[in-house]
């Protein structure tokens, strides 16, 4: 079979697929990318797996001489397609030859040759239409794309607990949640869908790490998915973008349980807090990172002290305290500061219970509407 396509768009598939792929495998034909030539429709389709997760990617061809399906290796094409030159390059896909078989790529400047697999032994990508409990859900890219962004820092790095390694779904009543969480931390992202479903479409999965931190490369921000979930597998369709992955299997924590209604609100400067928040955590103590929050009528102090070093920092900043609220606080410094990052907005609002209770912060005016984010971070003992 031979074709024609743009370098750009084969070289950006590439890549895509690429990242896919482990880089040691227990089935060898893993490291390659499954490709299928469609004659009639002018597609050539490209998957990569690692045994758990298949993303597959179609590129328009601009002329095409037959059909077939075969495997090429992943990292080899990628390579050498960033350091050929030129707009447009044909390929020969020689699959009849047996061990010989071929796949030249010409250019410019020459031509590049990689040994073909058979595609037979590539594992087929599970079709969740044969499952009769998997529903589908359209729901918008842009969304989805930050707030799973977002969500990356808060959940676990370890697996003690492995469904706090994930980042979970759960849509209900036309309201997606977008969660993660450490036990230490939690982020809710929550996302009116009222536009795009009714209440009666339900669905949650929790998705795995690695596939958590490509979704977001992988969904642009205007289009919609189609996600269709069933016990184990969940199914993204974006289009000429395919992605099918086994979720993780456990019941996730009921977050919304340990999200409290703070009895006060404070506001305040999000990159004043943030300033703050870093200078006294430098001077904190390097094993539990405790920092101090003291909230009176008009101003936050913040102070930490390292007994073993002899060390102490202070720093304050204006605060908006509707209620007058006078509280101290212990948190650890390094979780705030990492929370305030992930805040865009110049204003925060700061939810408040006791000092034992859990500390909410919020965006005081979201830039994006029909979007919530809610962040939670346990409080720490303070030594008198």
């Amino acid at each position: 079979m031979k074709f024609t396509l743009s370098k750009d768009n084969l070289e950006d598939a590439a890549k895509l697929l690429v990242k896919v792929i482990n880089p040691k495998n227990t089935l060898p034909i893993l490291a390659s990318i499954k490709c299928a030539v469609n004659e009639s429709e002018r597609w050539l389709t490209m998957t990569a797996s690692d045994g758990e997760m298949w993303l597959t990617k179609q590129v328009p061809l601009d002329t095409c001489e037959g059909g077939g399906d075969f495997c090429v290796p992943a990292r080899s094409l990628a390579d050498s397609l960033a350091e050929i030159p030129g707009e447009e390059i044909e390929i020969v896909a020689d699959t009849e030859n047996g061990e010989s078989a071929h796949f030249t790529v010409s250019h410019l400047s020459g031509k590049t040759e990689f040994p073909l697999q058979s595609a037979d032994i590539y594992p087929d990508i599970p079709d969740l239409r044969e499952d009769a409990d998997a529903g589908i859900v359209i729901l918008p890219h842009a969304g989805i794309r930050r707030a799973t962004k977002r969500t990356l820092f808060a959940i676990a790095q370890d697996d003690l607990r492995p469904v706090l390694t994930g980042v979970y779904f759960n849509l209900s009543e036309a309201v997606l949640d977008i969660v993660g969480t450490d036990g230490r931390r939690l982020l809710r992202n929550r996302l009116d869908m009222s536009e795009v479903c009714s209440p009666k479409h339900k669905c949650s999965f929790i998705i795995p790490k690695k596939v958590s931190r490509l979704l977001p490369e992988y969904i642009g921000t205007d289009e919609e998915c189609d996600i269709m979930a069933s016990d184990k597998m969940v199914s993204m369709d974006y289009g000429n973008l395919l992605l099918t992955f086994v979720q993780i299997e456990g019941k996730y924590p009921n977050y919304n349980s340990v999200i409290p209604n703070p009895a006060h609100i404070v506001s305040c400067n999000r990159q004043e807090l943030l300033r703050a928040v870093r200078n006294v955590t430098h001077f904190a103590p390097e094993d539990s990172c405790l920092i101090v929050l003291n909230i009176s009528k008009d101003k936050m102090s913040l102070e930490s002290i390292d007994y073993d070093y002899s060390s102490r920092s202070t720093d304050s900043l204006t605060l908006d305290n509707p209620s007058g609220v006078k509280m101290k606080i212990g948190v650890k410094g390094s979780l705030l500061a990492e929370i305030l990052q992930q805040i865009a907005e110049d204003e925060v609002s700061i939810g408040l219970t006791d000092p034992s209770h859990a500390m909410t912060l919020t965006p005081k005016n979201s830039v994006h509407t029909n979007e919530e984010s809610t962040f939670l971070l346990m409080p720490m003992m303070m030594s008198e």
